[in-house]
């Protein structure tokens, strides 16, 4: 049955437009000609219509019988071959009816996924907006570490500079360490040296003492014998009137040695008076020695606690700037 609208007038009209334009007028090109609208089967029941009716023998007229038999059989064919085309056509149909509500799954599916997509654009979008302000930030925040970061090497510098210092003086004091130590030696040198000197000394003082008190006893001795003498020829003047004369010379001979036995003794005083001041002497310059010693030994040990302090203060600068710089660096790289 011709779908509502679409008459056989319609379809005549289009074959004939088809055959004047010089193009074969099928089911499919005169449906195409009226705009794709009718279903294959109505139009080809116009068309065998149409040509049955201007169907024109160009021969000689065919009797009504065969001519029925032919009609009846062109028409039967006709049926047979529209039945199979409707079948084809209705198979299509429903292939693409298959296909038709696949694709629109895969439509729900692509617009469910364009949804999807859409939101993840829109987070993603939301999300690099938070990222930009992020990074604006950031640059802010780097700025700002970057000045504190060049302040802190300003300050850096500034202590390095005096930890520079702080090494000239240690250095100095190293220095100054080293020589009160050489000039503590030298000073153990020479208080030994004169330590074997005054040693000596003594011992040649002890010698000379000796010496003295064995010439004393010995001058004691003999004056006490020329004393007993003196005793006896002074008792005994009468007895000896007649050898006064040698006894005097005697005596002049013993006041003689007795002079000399003074000075004797002067000279021996005058040896050991020197022997004295070389005592003295040695001694000032041991004292003057164990002075400088002393000295030598405050100086060390004022360079020592100095060389502390400096190495304590050195120590606890590099401890500060070492926090210093892992708290920056704790800031920078949270």
């Amino acid at each position: 049955m011709a779908r509502t609208g679409l008459t056989q007038s319609d379809v005549a009209t289009a074959y004939d437009a088809l055959r004047e334009a010089g193009i074969n007028p099928s089911i499919r090109n005169i449906r195409e000609r009226l705009g794709n609208t009718g279903s294959l089967k109505t139009i080809a029941d116009h068309v065998r219509a149409i040509r049955t009716e201007r169907w024109e023998s160009p021969g000689p007229a065919l009797p009504d019988s065969l001519l029925q038999s032919l009609v009846a059989g062109a028409g039967e064919l006709w049926q047979e071959l529209a039945d199979a085309a409707d079948a084809h056509i209705e198979a299509n149909n429903a292939q693409c009816r298959e296909q038709i509500a696949a694709m629109q799954v895969e439509r729900d599916e692509a617009t469910q996924a364009t949804a999807a997509m859409r939101d993840a654009l829109s987070a993603h979008q939301a999300h690099i907006v938070t990222l930009e302000k992020q990074q604006a930030q950031c640059m802010t925040e780097r700025a700002d570490s970057d000045s504190r970061l060049h302040a802190a090497l300003g300050m850096q510098e500034q202590e390095r500079s005096r930890a520079d210092a702080a090494g000239v003086a240690l250095d100095i004091c190293t220095r100054e360490r080293d020589a009160a130590l050489r000039d503590r030696e030298a000073a153990i040198q020479r208080e030994q040296s004169i330590a074997g000197e005054l040693d000596e000394l003594t011992e040649n003082q002890s010698l000379a003492l000796a010496t003295h008190d064995e010439n004393i006893k010995t001058l004691t001795e003999e004056n006490e014998t020329v004393n007993r003498a003196l005793t006896e020829s002074t008792h005994c003047i009468s007895h000896w009137q007649a050898e006064s004369k040698r006894w005097e010379d005697e005596r002049a001979g013993i006041e003689k040695e007795t002079m000399l036995l003074r000075d004797k003794l002067q000279t021996h005083a005058k040896s050991e008076g020197d022997l004295q001041k070389q005592i003295n002497s040695l001694t000032a310059q041991v004292s003057s020695w164990r002075t400088r010693h002393e000295a030598s030994e405050t100086a060390y040990a004022k360079a020592d606690e100095k060389q502390s302090t400096l190495t304590s203060s050195l120590i606890q600068q590099i401890k500060v700037l070492i926090q210093q710089s892992e708290r920056r660096n704790d800031n920078n790289h949270p």
